[in-house]
Parts: structure tokens; sequence; C-alpha cells
């Protein structure tokens, strides 16, 4: 018999770092390789010091040194790290070793959209406005704020989508699930 995981325990730790949750589902292999990209998309994007200018209330700051470039790939990679676990999670407590029902799906993708829109509106008002040091400069938070609304967004359309039309997804195979 297999150990139980909790699916929100797997997701709140993908939360905090990219590939934890991964690593709580003893899934070593993708979970290692999720912790490489968050070093590397930290290290190229400067997420971290961008993170720190943000708390110091720096926002211009925060927007001047991050590189967007690789920014924008921060959010799937968090939002798939976070996804994948929640249901591998579930998949480890299934019998049959597959989800009963794909959740939470619309809530990452539109979170994902939100921050990419939340990022690219940010540096574009920087340079239509010439904004100082105002709290939707940062990339930090603009990519929270608009991360939230897109995650709304999407947990709307997904159940009304379910909803319009019966529709659960049963016994759907996660082929990328490697356990080491």
């Amino acid at each position: 018999m297999k150990n139980r995981k909790s699916p929100i325990t797997a997701l709140l730790w993908s939360f905090v770092m990219s590939g934890f949750g991964q690593l709580y589902n003893r899934d070593y292999v993708i979970g290692f390789a999720l912790l490489v990209f968050e070093v590397l998309l930290n290290l190229k994007s400067n997420l971290n010091l961008a993170l720190k200018y943000t708390f110091q209330g720096h926002f211009l700051l925060a927007h001047q040194v991050t590189n967007f470039e690789w920014g924008l790939f921060y959010p799937s990679l968090w939002a798939f790290s976070m996804w994948q676990a929640y249901h591998h999670a579930k998949e480890i407590n299934t019998d049959q070793g597959s989800s009963a029902n794909i959740g939470l799906t619309g809530m990452f993708l539109g979170m994902v959209v939100g921050m990419n829109v939340g990022l690219i509106i940010g540096t574009n008002k920087m340079r239509l406005f010439h904004m100082d040091n105002n709290v939707f400069a940062s990339p930090v938070i603009n990519g929270l704020f608009f991360g939230m609304i897109g995650a709304l967004t999407g947990t709307f359309i997904q159940k009304k989508w379910r909803r319009k039309n019966n529709h659960t997804i049963v016994n759907c195979q996660f082929p990328y699930s490697l356990s080491a």
C-alpha cells in the first residue's frame, strides 16, 4: 500500500518553491528538474532582488533590476509545479493510480495568463507614463495582482464550462509523473 499524500500540502510546498511539492510526493526526477529551472529563472530574471526591493518599498528599483525576458517564464513554471504536485498527490491516493477529477486547471492557467499580462502591462505602463515609485511599478506586485484576477477568472470559466457541459474528466493518466 502506498503512503497517502495530502494534495493541499503538495500544492503548498510547490507554492514555496517549484519542485518541493514533487519532492514531498517522492517524485524525485521532476522535483529536481523543477528546482534547477527555479534556480535558473530566479538568477536570470533577478527575481530575488526584485522581491527584496519590493519588500523595502523601492518599487521603481524592483522594476529596473528585473529581466523581463526571463521573468515571463517564471509564472508557467510556478503554476505547473503547484498543479502537478496537487494532482500527483491525488493520483497517489487513488487505488487505480489515476486522478478521478482534474481540478484547479482553470485557476492555474488563469494565474499564468494573469501574471504574464501583469508583467507586460507593468513594463509598458512604466514606459508610457514614466511612473515614479508607484506600487504597481513593481513587477512582483503587478504579477501577483493580475495573477489573482486571472486565477479567479480561470476558476469561474472552468466552473461555467463544466456546468454547461456536465463534464468531468475521468481516469486521466499523467505520463510526466516520474518517480525515481
